[in-house]
């Protein structure tokens, strides 16, 4: 009996031209009281998939360390009542909206807003403006809100991000650490 083995995200082309594609469909999209249930589903299955692509991109260094060191701009709103799966959806109601926060956080730490979400709520009258999310740890503190531009801008720059050289080091317990250059 043969067998078949091979190594996960081995060529990265296949992950990163969808994030493009995404980022492409997203600029696009409109919003309105017509919007059918199925671009919503669409737009969270773009949201969700393409942040989880970005994270297994860098947990498999398959993008460069300056793209992982690029910080953006988010808002976070404080938390003012208890969420849960019967509230989770009105941003209004939980949070004070009217005070917003600004931090700079890099890819992953957005990546995993997106993949560990509890909160997840588009924003837009007309054009697509942003995303309110919060994970499970996060919801009884604070939602964050990535804007639109954000959102693009990883997915564009990560779709386009093909290092050029890698270097690993083996530390002294034996685990390898990366270093990857464009």
């Amino acid at each position: 009996m043969s067998r078949v083995t091979s190594s996960m995200i081995y060529e990265s082309h296949y992950w990163k031209e969808p994030l493009l594609a995404a980022a492409r469909w997203l600029s696009g999209l409109r919003l309105s009281e017509n919007t059918r249930e199925s671009t919503y589903v669409k737009l969270e299955k773009e949201l969700m998939l393409g942040f989880y692509s970005v994270r297994k991109l860098i947990e498999t260094i398959k993008i460069s360390d300056s793209t992982k060191k690029i910080k953006f701009d988010i808002l976070w709103y404080k938390n003012t009542k208890r969420v849960n799966w019967l509230n989770h959806a009105f941003i209004d109601e939980n949070y004070d909206l009217t005070k917003s926060h600004s931090e700079q956080r890099d890819i992953e730490f957005i990546c995993n807003l997106f993949v560990h979400s509890y909160v997840f709520v588009v924003s837009g009258d007309g054009k697509l403006e942003g995303v309110y999310v919060s994970t499970d740890r996060q919801k009884n503190q604070k939602v964050y809100f990535v804007p639109l531009e954000v959102i693009l801008k990883i997915f564009r720059i990560v779709g386009r991000d093909y290092p050029s050289s890698s270097t690993f080091t083996r530390k002294q317990n034996g685990d390898l650490v990366a270093t990857v250059g464009k």
